[in-house]
């Protein structure tokens, strides 16, 4: 079964046509190889050509696209066959292999015609181009999800689902403190957390700015085993125990923690993969794991850290 970020690639791919598509491919081909490594000729009559793959030490590429608003797999076979003896004709020479590109899922009739043009040419269709954007680093398949404009949910959880298990993979020594802490009324929390009222102010617009993404962030904590959620937390405690800042204010050593965060899993500093850093921070301190301690009747009525 599909996740729904596979779905919302899927979607958006099908979406393109024509010169939307090949635009598409153009910029996902500079991801994979690098922009030195490709030459544009769609500006030109390209001849059956969409772009070129240059690489010094492989075999160079000629790169074909097609992407229709309706599909039809005899049009498909038509097209394959004009591009290819275009390929034939002037770019074999150079580009011993071709790949052709289209946005559906091809027909067993296309797939066939491929292979018997040359084992060293390629059809690629809707599955493997969600599986080559799956294989790139975040950071590239944060690009290509803002190239298709993919929903900022989608990416959020693609996001914590990585941040989330970096966090997992880190050392860890120790037994799992397991937290039951009785979190306190929120706003009674961010008080004892801030030194002032323009401070509380500035906390609780922070906190009502990523409602949202809190939502999807216990959504997706909730999903976890509760050995590898104790650990999560408990390392979230432990990089705030350590934190020392020149205010007592708890406020200010949660923008540090956040801070650290951003500059450890976002180096791209995305404003929205921000505020999803921001809405976990948020939520570990809503459960009362990080922050000044609150007492009631002389007491900590939940586990924090010092």
């Amino acid at each position: 079964m599909n996740s729904p970020l596979q779905n919302q690639l899927s979607l958006q791919l099908q979406s393109l046509f024509d010169f939307e598509f090949q635009e598409f491919i153009y910029f996902l081909m500079i991801i994979e190889y690098g922009l030195a490594h490709i030459q544009d000729i769609r500006s030109h009559k390209d001849q059956g050509a969409d772009c070129l793959i240059n690489l010094a030490e492989k075999t160079n590429i000629c790169v074909a696209c097609y992407a229709p608003q309706k599909v039809e797999t005899k049009k498909l076979i038509r097209k394959i066959n004009k591009d290819f003896q275009s390929y034939l004709k002037y770019w074999q020479k150079d580009y011993p292999c071709w790949c052709f590109y289209t946005n559906s899922e091809p027909s067993p009739e296309s797939i066939k015609q491929v292979r018997e043009l040359g084992t060293q040419h390629q059809l690629h269709g809707l599955n493997h181009l969600i599986q080559l954007i799956e294989q790139k680093t975040f950071p590239e398949r944060l690009q290509i999800y803002r190239k298709l404009k993919i929903n900022d949910e989608y990416i959020g959880r693609d996001f914590l689902e990585r941040l989330f298990d970096e966090i997992l993979l880190q050392p860890y020594a120790g037994k799992p403190i397991q937290f039951k802490a009785l979190a306190p009324a929120i706003l009674e929390k961010i008080n004892i957390n801030t030194a002032n009222e323009q401070e509380s102010a500035e906390f609780r617009d922070l906190m009502i700015s990523t409602l949202q993404q809190q939502t999807v962030v216990e959504e997706m904590l909730s999903a976890y085993e509760n050995t590898d959620l104790e650990i999560i937390k408990y390392k979230v405690v432990s990089n705030y125990s350590f934190i020392s800042t020149s205010s007592d204010s708890g406020f200010r050593r949660l923008l540090t923690l956040i801070h650290q965060f951003n500059n450890q899993y976002n180096r791209i500093n995305d404003d929205e993969l921000r505020c999803y850093i921001s809405a976990f921070v948020w939520c570990i301190f809503s459960q009362c794991l990080i922050g000044v301690k609150q007492a009631s009747s002389g007491e900590n009525n939940g586990i924090t850290a010092p």
